[in-house]
C-alpha cells in the first residue's frame, strides 16, 4: 500500500496494518515529498491516528475533514487541522494524567474551521 494524505485510504487495508507499518508509510510519503518537519515520528503518529479514526468512520472526525475540505483545505491539510485538535487533547491527557474527554474532543472537532486552523498555523510560524 502507498500512502498519500490527499487520497482516502482503503479502510480495510489501513486497519489491517499495525501502527508501525502505518507510520512507516506516512514517514516514507513525507520523505519522498521532501516535506520536512521537526519530528517525523510525532508527525506520523498524528497522521496515523487521524487516518485510523477516518478508516473507523468516526463520525465527528469524518465530518470535520469533510468540512475542512469544503472550506478549501486539501485533504492533507484537513488531516493536519483535525490532528491539531487530537494532539491538543492527547497532550491534556498526558499532562494532567486524566481520561480522554471524548465529549470535549467532539465539541472541539465540531467547532473547528479551516480559517481558525490556518490562523493558528500562521501564528506558530511567527
Amino acid at each position: 500500500m502507498r500512502y498519500d494524505p490527499d487520497r482516502d485510504v482503503d479502510a480495510a487495508a489501513w486497519l489491517a496494518m499495525d501502527e508501525a507499518e502505518q507510520q512507516h508509510l506516512i514517514r516514507r510519503y513525507h520523505k519522498r515529498s521532501g516535506i520536512r518537519m521537526p519530528s517525523t515520528r510525532m508527525h506520523a503518529i498524528v497522521h496515523g491516528a487521524i487516518e485510523t479514526q477516518l478508516a473507523e468512520s468516526e463520525p465527528v472526525v469524518s465530518d470535520a475533514v469533510s468540512r475542512m475540505r469544503a472550506q478549501g483545505l486539501s485533504r492533507h491539510d484537513a488531516v493536519h487541522a483535525v490532528g491539531s485538535v487530537w494532539i491538543r487533547h492527547v497532550y491534556e491527557v498526558l499532562k494532567n494524567q486524566q481520561v480522554f474527554d471524548k465529549v470535549a474532543y467532539d465539541e472541539d472537532m465540531r467547532a473547528l474551521t479551516a480559517e481558525e486552523w490556518l490562523r493558528s498555523a500562521d501564528a506558530e510560524d511567527e
